[in-house]
């Protein structure tokens, strides 16, 4: 190099200098996103997944319908009454019937704690009900409730999966809720962690983003105690949480839990967001622990205030559910949109909140 050349680069080292004293943010910017970065891991909930914070139209209102037909009387559940032209439509989503699958490969739904072939002719109100609440824009979920065992074996998976896989298809359901506590032989199997992460993986795979995939544990499970699904839902949702749509938590394994904010507030403590809990309640004072409806209202009204993430709320169950009972069970999901502040809470009117779900899966 020479001398000339030499000096014409001379100015180099001086004008670095003056950069940086008049951009310190460029060296510090490194430094600081590392600190902060290393603060927000470690608050950052377990919850992995990428959900936005709900706008009123993608909160959830989840309408359990677990049996096609009434217990007891075995008068036929109209679901179809949910989304009934003469009224706006509240529910979002309906976990319709309570599905096995056992060791003998088949499928079956209940009836009346009775187990029956969902093909039977007899059935087929229950399936053109179905057709009428999806062309209403309403999502319809199966609800598989037990044989989650036979899903262990890794040398028999794929067959229990092809099963599970091809009857979604065959009712051309848009989603599965997990409800795991198997006691489907009369005995609790558990399942592992390891074939639910391979579950969940496969079926959004096969079925692609737009099909909703969710699990339903007790409250206590996500609050670090006791748990009838026997996994960890913390490890579950680090390994998988981008495949699960949302947890439709169960606020009723407890006595009078949603009585209070307690419960709610045990699970976001124990590092769940917000925005992947759908919280739910029990409808009928069939079954305990029901609480008052205007008991539950005060609570979700604090929590909405607490936590305006929340997701959303379901009910469990719809044959006669609060607060028209029998009659008028498709009451409940505009009292769940009041309570979420989408409805008036004298007339119910208000935008659906399905019409967000019409234009668009938010997971």
């Amino acid at each position: 190099m020479t001398k000339a050349s030499s000096l014409n680069l001379s100015w180099l080292p001086t004008l670095l200098v003056i950069l940086m004293a008049i951009c310190p943010f460029t060296g510090a910017s490194s430094t600081g996103d590392t600190a902060i970065s290393r603060s927000v891991s470690a608050t950052v909930p377990i919850s992995t997944g990428t959900s936005p914070k709900p706008s009123s139209d993608s909160k959830r209102i989840v309408q359990y319908a677990h049996t096609i037909y009434a217990p007891t009387s075995l008068s036929k559940v109209h679901i179809a009454e949910l989304v009934n032209s003469t009224r706006p439509v509240y529910a979002t989503d309906v976990i319709f019937g309570t599905w096995s699958i056992w060791a003998n490969k088949t499928m079956t739904i209940s009836k009346d704690g009775e187990n029956i072939n969902p093909s039977l002719p007899s059935n087929s109100w229950a399936w053109a009900e179905m057709k009428t609440v999806q062309k209403a824009g309403v999502r319809v979920l199966m609800g598989m409730r037990g044989g989650f065992s036979n899903f262990n074996n890794a040398t028999t998976f794929d067959a229990y999966y092809g099963i599970l896989r091809d009857t979604l298809r065959k009712y051309s359901f848009d989603g599965v809720d997990f409800d795991i506590e198997d006691y489907t032989d009369g005995n609790e199997h558990a399942i592992q962690l390891d074939p639910v992460v391979k579950l969940i993986q496969r079926l959004r795979k096969d079925f692609g983003q737009d099909f909703v995939i969710t699990l339903a544990p007790v409250s206590t499970a996500l609050a670090g105690g006791q748990n009838l699904s026997r996994f960890s839902y913390e490890q579950l949702e680090k390994r998988c949480g981008k495949d699960i749509s949302w947890y439709n938590v169960q606020f009723y394994f407890q006595d009078q839990e949603l009585a209070s904010t307690d419960s709610v507030d045990a699970v976001i403590k124990n590092g769940w967001r917000p925005e992947r809990i759908v919280i739910g309640m029990m409808t009928t004072p069939d079954y305990d622990p029901f609480v008052n409806l205007p008991m539950v209202a005060k609570t979700l009204h604090t929590l909405n205030d607490k936590y305006p993430a929340m997701r959303g709320i379901d009910g469990w169950d719809y044959y006669d559910q609060k607060p028209g009972g029998y009659p008028k069970p498709w009451e409940w999901p505009r009292w769940a949109a009041q309570q979420l502040g989408v409805a008036n809470s004298t007339t119910g009117a208000g935008p659906s909140p399905s019409s967000g779900v019409r234009r668009s899966f938010i997971a």
